[in-house]
């Protein structure tokens, strides 16, 4: 016997996907087929958030659309093709792409499959994979350019991002005890729930990353206290959350107030720029990571750089295995060179030098160490054979 249809057919298939980040991008797909259906999908009218009552509209939507599939008056190719054909004017192909699987897994989820020439129909219309959105490499001299117009709380995250390679997201979800700046060299931990791949990691920090950090930790009790506040008329009227006094992430604030002082930075330095195309920034956060790999990667070899990343699956079986303290050991001979501010490199270059240095002193003095002990040791173990010879009237053997 056939079970009859859902009566929530879109909040089911959502329901599939445990990873927020699908979900998210399939419950964005859907509501943009949605809107094309009635013929008023628009690039600024696409929808950003969705909440209980607009899912339970789609769902009555999409009930009433697969009654249409069934009783012949729609087509799913038809629409999936005309769907395809207006997102390729405004949207990069991935997102044509992520589109496309997302309605084709509705349907198939559904009941409603696709035969082998509507498919070919299909993917004939889906457009060739190339990067659309322009983007500027940012280059030291930029940030030498932007980082006196950061607030403090920007500084530090722009230098966290630029000396660890992690993702914006990741520097944004630690909490104050992922970070230990006393350690040698100061050293940052991504949780497993945190990263892209869920796999725990470490990276480090610059000397530079340091004084920014310590800089914002200063007044960042003060900004919560700020921040909790101001929070309170937005809670009145329904707009935002309450604000924790306790929360205890490093940067206890959310991706959109960064991204805000990343935009005015890069416009109070003449920087500002948007693709044509997309209308997004030129200049973007996650171009500090590949700052990261690239002047890292020149002096130490792309290896430690995409270890550090979490980009284990690039790499050879053998260096998966590199230990914590060999990571630790290449980052501080070669962490001189993310440092942005002028002079800054070669000042760091010299006190990893003196580091290293001292390291080395540490070992001599460790194996002197040693040494003396056994000498010690040897001279004890001589006293008491004399003795016992001087007990026993013998006279002590002769040197060769």
């Amino acid at each position: 016997m056939t079970a009859p249809p859902s009566k929530t057919p879109i909040s089911d298939y959502l329901d599939l996907f445990s990873a927020p980040v699908t979900r998210k991008a399939y419950h964005m797909a859907m509501a943009r087929f949605f809107l094309f259906l009635k013929g008023t999908l628009e690039r600024e009218r696409d929808p950003a958030s969705h909440g209980a009552e607009a899912l339970a509209e789609m769902d009555a939507a999409g009930v009433a659309y697969l009654e249409e599939l069934r009783t012949g008056s729609r087509s799913a190719a038809d629409d999936l093709v005309k769907f395809i054909a207006k997102l390729q004017k405004d949207y990069a192909p991935g997102t044509v792409g992520v589109n496309r699987s997302a309605i084709v897994g509705f349907l198939e989820e559904n009941g409603v499959e696709l035969s082998r020439l509507d498919e070919r129909r299909i993917k004939k219309r889906l457009p060739r994979m190339r990067t659309v959105a322009e983007e500027e490499i940012i280059t030291r001299e930029h940030l030498q350019t932007l980082l006196p117009l950061y607030s403090i709380r920007d500084k530090a995250v722009v230098l966290v991002l630029v000396a660890s390679g992690a993702r914006i997201g990741e520097v944004l979800k630690l909490r104050l005890k992922d970070v230990d700046l006393k350690a040698v060299p100061p050293q940052v931990t991504f949780r497993g729930e945190t990263t892209k791949n869920k796999e725990r990691r470490i990276s480090f920090l610059t000397s530079e990353a340091v004084t920014a950090v310590e800089a914002w930790l200063k007044i960042r009790d003060d900004y919560l206290g700020w921040a909790v506040q101001k929070n309170i008329g937005l809670i009145a009227r329904g707009f935002s959350k309450p604000k924790r006094r306790d929360d205890d992430r490093l940067f206890p604030f959310h991706r959109g107030a960064f991204d805000s002082g990343w935009e005015q930075a890069l416009d109070r330095a003449g920087l500002l720029r948007r693709c044509e195309v997309t209308g997004r920034l030129t200049m973007v956060p996650h171009g500090l990571r590949k700052c990261f790999r690239s002047w890292l990667g020149g002096v130490a070899g792309q290896d430690l750089p995409e270890v550090l990343m979490g980009h284990e699956g690039y790499l050879t079986g053998a260096y998966r295995r590199l230990t914590e303290d060999q990571l630790r050991e290449g980052y501080l001979k070669h962490s001189h060179v993310l440092c942005v501010a002028e002079g800054s490199g070669e000042l760091a270059r010299q006190v990893a030098e003196q580091q290293e240095a001292i390291a080395g002193l540490q070992d001599q003095n460790a194996t002197l160490q040693q040494r003396l002990m056994k000498l010690e040791g040897d001279l004890i173990e001589v006293g008491v054979l004399r003795a016992w010879l001087d007990r026993i009237g013998a006279a002590p053997p002769e040197r060769p």
